[in-house]
Parts: C-alpha cells; sequence; structure tokens
C-alpha cells in the first residue's frame, strides 16, 4: 500500500498532465480553426 504523501504526489502529478495535454488540445484546435478560417477567407475572396 501506498503512502498518503505518494498518493497525493501521484494525483497532483496526473492532474497537471491532464491539464498540459488539455491546453495543448486547445492550442492545437485553436490553430486548427485558424487555418481552416482563412483556407475559407482566401476562398471566399477568390470569387
Amino acid at each position: 500500500m501506498m503512502s498518503q504523501f505518494a498518493e497525493d504526489v501521484k494525483s497532483q502529478f496526473a492532474k497537471e498532465i491532464e491539464e498540459a495535454i488539455r491546453q495543448k488540445v486547445l492550442q492545437q484546435g485553436r490553430q486548427e480553426g485558424i487555418q481552416k478560417g482563412i483556407r475559407k477567407g482566401l476562398l471566399e475572396g477568390v470569387r
């Protein structure tokens, strides 16, 4: 059985990793959204 301290450290670490992943996914999604918006704008501008 793990000590309470080890449990706390593990759960804190897991939270930080989840947060980092969430931030990265959000950032990537925003980048893709911006690129799609630019492409759409260019296509509509050409017409």
